[in-house]
């Protein structure tokens, strides 16, 4: 599908439906998912950002959706197994996943088609991509959207949106001003369980509603690391980014540790 052509409903439809398999607390295989019978011109084509914990999860959701068809990995990470439960994950792994996938829903022995790249600066010239799944390190988020509404790309980012309110108004702004769809994932919004909750409450059946409560997990606390030689294949640099300059740890890149918290912020 070419990129002018990708309508928003489009893209909405497609990344809600599969956010929406991922929160269920049952197995959605892709063919349910997708509509079936999609002409490889209609498909909408993807790359991924980021594959880690949680991008990798992304990688096997969005790849079985028969309405997309994924072209791109795009990490720093080349491959390697310093991620939350030692799964291994990273550029070369997933590119090698979506391959066997597509090569399996083929029927064919290999199936080769899929570019993996460090440099992000690259991947957002793939000319083949409609949209990008966002994966990355939070400190990354707006950076990524920013430049992926500059290439002309849509997007499906996982939370947090941004770390500041300036960042998420640069975010909006560029969105806008590049006419994309943006999604931040949050998959319980799309959800039945959570969705009919919210009806019940916006159409009157739970009364009138005079207090809500809701529960946050605390604030990140310090974690000093000592340093560690870098991986070979691991662009530690670039994982850092707009971050403060710091020495690399498996801790401080696998997001699985007690400081930040959730295991998918890697």
């Amino acid at each position: 599908m070419n990129r002018s052509s990708l309508t928003r409903r489009d893209f909405l439809k497609t990344s809600a439906a599969v956010a929406g398999g991922m929160a269920l607390p049952y197995f959605v295989p892709g063919s349910a998912l997708g509509a079936g019978g999609v002409s490889p011109s209609e498909k909408i084509v993807i790359g991924y950002w980021g594959t880690g914990s949680q991008g990798s999860g992304h990688v096997r959701a969005f790849t079985g959706n028969s309405q997309v068809q994924a072209v791109a990995v795009c990490d720093v990470n080349r491959g390697g197994t310093n991620y939350a439960g030692n799964r291994l994950a990273g550029r070369e792994p997933n590119v090698k996943v979506i391959e066997d996938m597509y090569a399996k829903q083929k029927g064919v022995g290999s199936y080769k088609g899929v570019k993996g790249y460090n440099d992000f600066r690259e991947f957002l010239q793939n000319e083949d991509m409609d949209a990008v799944v966002i994966s990355l390190p939070d400190h990354w988020h707006a950076l990524a959207a920013v430049a992926a509404a500059k290439a002309g790309l849509d997007m499906y980012s996982e939370k947090p949106m941004a770390r500041t309110i300036y960042e998420a108004r640069e975010m909006v702004r560029a969105v806008r001003r590049y006419d994309r769809v943006f999604q931040t994932g949050s998959q319980q919004r799309s959800d039945r369980r959570f969705r009919h909750a919210c009806e019940l409450a916006r159409n009157g059946y739970l009364g009138e509603i005079k207090e809500v409560y809701a529960k946050v997990r605390g604030i990140s606390r310090p974690c000093p690391f000592g340093g560690e030689p870098v991986p070979e294949g691991f662009d530690f640099e670039m994982w850092l980014g707009s971050a403060p300059e710091a020495s690399y740890h498996p801790k401080r890149v696998s997001g699985s540790y007690d400081c930040f918290g959730s295991a998918w912020r890697s």
